[in-house]
């Protein structure tokens, strides 16, 4: 990995946020490299490698539609409610992926934040560009059995790239936040798994809201992933879409995305100090 020139960024508050985000693009050798050693690192000594990637996915798939099923006595006729969790398990996947390592790459990369002079969003990026190759081989074998079901809504299928890229911008918003703010008050990142955990449950990857109190359809309007997911299951399986959750979500990518990375972006000069 080439070490950069100083000169190359030199004071990230100097950039206007679209000189920041040219600054990205123009490293993105690094950014590529960083991804590559982030897969290496997680799946060293791994036999199965990326296969996990799509073990994980399944097993959570079988145990919550067991449980849903038949302790919880949950009907859901429309089509099987395997490939209802499964729509939903894999933009959640991609979330807390982002959630857990991407809000933690500052904290996990001091010694090459020391060593390199390179845009700290970049370790972020990488992330983000990981939890993409993460959810690819899972995605694949929803859509074969989707397909196989008989259940497949073909013309919503051309939208799925664009609703993952929705989903991946909802899920770098909490990491930008919390990696930067964490730099100063550490206590931030044990916020994390309540975060997470909390966040499952608002999330309705396994229950439906149409069926559940009002007051739970309500709370989870607010969870702008949860538009996200109505998208996936539109384009997937031609579901109705509620309405209700897309103000949300515009208002989280409109508002906390852009300030998200001038916040960022005005931490840089604190790193190094901070880390």
């Amino acid at each position: 990995m080439r070490i950069l020139k100083k000169e190359s960024i030199h004071n990230a508050n100097n950039f206007s946020l679209s000189e920041y985000v040219n600054l990205i693009d123009n490293h993105r050798q690094l950014w590529i490299t960083l991804a590559k050693r982030d897969i290496k690192v997680k799946y060293v000594q791994s036999k199965l490698g990326l296969l996990w990637s799509i073990i994980q996915p399944m097993t959570a798939i079988l145990i919550y539609s067991l449980f849903f099923k038949y302790v919880f006595k949950l009907e859901f006729n429309e089509y099987p409610y395997y490939l209802y969790v499964f729509a939903g398990i894999l933009p959640w996947t991609l979330f807390s992926y982002l959630l857990n390592q991407g809000s933690y790459s500052l904290i996990q990369n001091q010694e090459l934040i020391q060593k390199l002079n390179f845009p700290k969003l970049l370790l972020i990026g990488a992330k983000a560009l990981v939890s993409m190759v993460e959810i690819m081989p899972a995605l694949i074998i929803l859509l074969i059995v989707t397909f196989i079901s008989g259940n497949a809504n073909y013309l919503g299928w051309i939208f799925i790239p664009f609703i993952i890229l929705l989903n991946l911008m909802v899920a770098i918003i909490p990491p930008l936040w919390i990696s930067a703010f964490s730099l100063r008050y550490r206590d931030t990142l044990h916020a994390i798994p309540y975060l997470g955990n909390f966040g499952s449950w608002l999330t309705p990857i396994f229950w439906v809201p149409e069926n559940s109190p009002m007051i739970i359809q309500q709370l989870t309007n607010y969870n702008p992933l949860t538009f996200v997911l109505y998208l996936y299951r539109w384009a997937l399986f031609g579901d109705n879409i509620i309405w209700n959750g897309l103000w949300s979500m515009l208002f989280f990518i409109g508002i906390f995305l852009p300030f998200g990375l001038m916040y960022f972006k005005n931490q840089e000069k604190h790193i190094i100090d901070l880390i």
